[in-house]
């Protein structure tokens, strides 16, 4: 199973303390998974998807300082760009597990200036790019999924932090609740922003 091959490589990179880590990311005790890397049980197609989902964010982790570098010098040089290379910048930063409040502002402040329409290619990103249209004053023209609230804004705080959800729930803004994303405001950074 390639999820499993997956796992067992994520725990020869950073040991197999990280078993607490991904039990907390599937909401599972680490037992559970000591038995799929035992071949006792597998994981069900919901483990499964969640797992591939949990990896894509970490690939697109390690390559988000080089998007948001990208973005950073369109607006900084200002910089004449195509609408669709725009558009792709921002699908890889959306795809980061975590987002830097600022480099979000940044996005909301292409999307509104550009007026970029986007149409979700992946289910996963339905309610990021609907969170970044409205933040935008933009309309989407598709609805929130139905999934549990996942981390969209970093903050300094551990994940692991047993306040984070009190913290977070507290920094949610109404937009952040219907997208089903734990967010912050960032209407004061966009506004430090100069066209």
């Amino acid at each position: 199973m390639k999820v499993l091959a997956l796992l067992k490589k994520d725990f020869q990179e950073y040991g197999y303390g990280r078993k607490k880590w991904w039990a907390e990311r599937l909401n599972i005790p680490p037992l559970m998974i000591s038995h799929w890397l035992a071949g006792r049980q597998y994981p069900s197609g919901q483990y499964v998807e969640a797992i591939f989902d949990i990896f894509e964010h970490l690939e697109a982790d390690k390559y988000l300082p080089l998007w948001a570098n990208h973005l950073y010098e369109i607006y900084f040089s200002h910089l004449k760009v195509d609408e669709n290379i725009l558009k792709e910048i921002i699908y890889q930063i959306l795809k980061a597990e975590t987002i830097e409040p600022r480099t979000l502002a940044l996005a909301s402040l292409f999307v509104e200036k550009y007026k970029l329409e986007f149409e979700p290619t992946e289910d996963r990103l339905i309610n990021r790019l609907g969170w970044l249209l409205e933040s935008a004053n933009i309309k989407p023209h598709f609805k929130p999924t139905l999934k549990k609230t996942e981390f969209f804004v970093k903050v300094d705080l551990p994940l692991d932090s047993k306040t984070l959800h009190a913290y977070l729930k507290k920094q949610q803004t109404k937009q952040g609740k219907r997208w089903h994303l734990f967010d912050a405001s960032i209407t004061q950074i966009k506004e430090s922003f100069i066209w």
